[in-house]
């Protein structure tokens, strides 16, 4: 049996917050240690009394030796927020989990990622556009990240593999749990050509409270989130709030105003969220140039927003953006590296097409 494996199992089944959790392995730098710290009689300054106490009230492993052996069997292991293949993009965050259940390749997790969400009932028009965003997508190497529900997640994830791409699926039970049931198929797709991620301990059922917080997981693993259908209440928009809090860039398509799914996006829309035109919409948000995905600095994004294929002085580019002339310069370089970005003299920049 795997110690490793089984430490991690235990520390994710403790009941603590995300935050005290982080705190640990930040400063004892394995669920291993924290487990042998725990053993100990000296209380650790580093969380709460009570999250302490209730910690060490739950070194027994039998349980824990149990579900690593069920997890075994399934192709399922778990892994920690210090490890590289952790989503990265969850560390920006202290309330987001520090580990995760996992079954499929997830060597690919922190490329470019765009979260697809929308409505469980869908129209033809939904998988439509549905069908256009995933096939530009995946054509850039971007990942495709959803929740395993019916409807455009389901579309979503289908759509990925259909056209060679890498997905993620977030879901909100157990690993070793399939909600809904008749996605069975679509699981054991993606245990080959992707991911099945949970935060929930082996065996959790996917019980209602569990939906907002894979609801975050979804809105922050993706580099910006797509809204296809979505009515006024739907739980897309859980999603949605939890992406903006989180400073992602939000994509709404328009939608018909006698449908049932339009109030929602339409709402995100008038509230200014960014329409979905045409594929060039995915390529301004996503920085798509050339077919290649090119992740961008703030400072980097807010200059490039700046410049056009009208020439532009750098004194004028550094008035606008708020950045001195030293500043400006090395982030133009860097644009300039990644072809970007074009000096045509007298520090006169133009933006490439």
């Amino acid at each position: 049996m795997n110690n490793d494996q089984l430490y991690k199992v235990w520390f994710s089944s403790l009941n603590m917050k995300y935050e005290f959790k982080r705190r640990l392995l930040e400063n004892l730098e394995s669920e291993e240690a924290v487990y042998m710290y725990l053993l100990g009689d000296d209380n650790y300054t580093g969380i709460a009394t009570r999250s302490y106490n209730a910690a060490k009230e739950h070194l027994d492993l039998e349980k824990h030796k149990e579900t690593l052996k069920k997890m075994e069997r399934i192709g399922a292991r778990v892994i920690s927020c210090y490890e590289k293949d952790f989503p990265k993009q969850l560390n920006n965050f202290k309330d987001s989990p520090s580990n995760l259940f996992y079954i499929g390749d997830i060597s690919r997790i922190n490329n470019v990622s765009a979260s697809i969400i929308g409505a469980r009932k869908n129209s033809d028009y939904g998988r439509r556009v549905t069908e256009e965003i995933v096939d530009e997508l995946v054509k850039s190497e971007i990942n495709i990240v959803s929740g395993l529900a019916t409807g455009i997640d389901e579309l979503a994830h289908r759509y990925a593999i259909k056209f060679g791409g890498y997905t993620v699926g977030i879901i909100g039970c157990g690993i070793d749990r399939i909600y809904p049931v008749s996605n069975e198929y679509l699981y054991k797709a993606l245990y080959k050509k992707g991911v099945v991620i949970s935060e929930f301990y082996p065996g959790t059922p996917p019980l209602k409270f569990n939906f907002p917080a894979r609801n975050k997981v979804i809105a922050r693993i993706g580099d910006g989130i797509i809204v296809i259908e979505a009515a006024e209440k739907s739980g897309s928009l859980i999603t949605v709030n939890h992406g903006l809090d989180s400073g992602r860039d939000i994509i709404a398509v328009p939608n018909p105003i006698t449908s049932n799914n339009s109030r929602g996006v339409n709402r995100l829309i008038y509230d200014g969220a960014i329409p979905y035109v045409d594929r060039d919409t995915l390529k301004d948000v996503f920085c798509i140039y050339n077919k290649k995905v090119v992740r961008l600095t703030n400072e980097e994004e807010r200059i490039l927003g700046v410049l056009s294929n009208n020439p532009m002085h750098i004194d004028d580019l550094s008035s606008i953006v708020k950045v001195d002339i030293p500043g400006i310069y090395n982030v133009l370089f860097e644009l300039q590296a990644k072809k970007l970005v074009t000096v045509i003299g007298n520090s006169y920049y133009i933006k490439n097409n």
